[in-house]
């Protein structure tokens, strides 16, 4: 699914970056090879610090750029949730208002988790 959004979104002239975060399985890294314009980064190790400073890193270019960022991390990863807990991402989107904005886009869900949907998550966050 992933790469089908990358492939679709650059066929209509959008920039999309690649983030494999999925070390035991790098299969964006596999299709998009870190080492030619437009392939994926991968973080320095799959240890928790490095993801989460990789995803920093990742997340500062989409800005940069005005990108979009296909971030694929591996299955049953606690990583983002954890990443999303750290930056108080629920209690931000509340207070900037942005109840109908998405900020995370699960792909191999297809499914898009509003703010106002992150609320209910939250207690998973806060659980880790």
């Amino acid at each position: 699914m992933a790469d089908w959004v990358i492939q679709t979104a650059r066929h209509d002239g959008r920039l999309v970056s690649v983030g494999d975060g999925d070390r035991r399985n790098p299969t964006l890294a596999g299709l998009y090879p870190p080492c030619v314009p437009g392939g994926a980064t991968q973080p320095e190790t799959d240890e928790t610090a490095d993801v989460k400073d990789w995803i920093t890193k990742a997340l500062g270019n989409m800005v940069a750029n005005r990108s979009s960022l296909v971030l694929d991390l591996g299955g049953g990863d606690r990583v983002l949730a954890e990443y999303g807990r750290d930056l108080g991402l629920v209690d931000f989107c509340e207070a900037a208002r942005l109840r109908g904005s998405s900020p995370w886009r699960y792909s191999s869900a297809g499914r898009t988790w509003p703010c106002r949907n992150l609320r209910a998550k939250s207690a998973d966050l806060k659980n880790l």
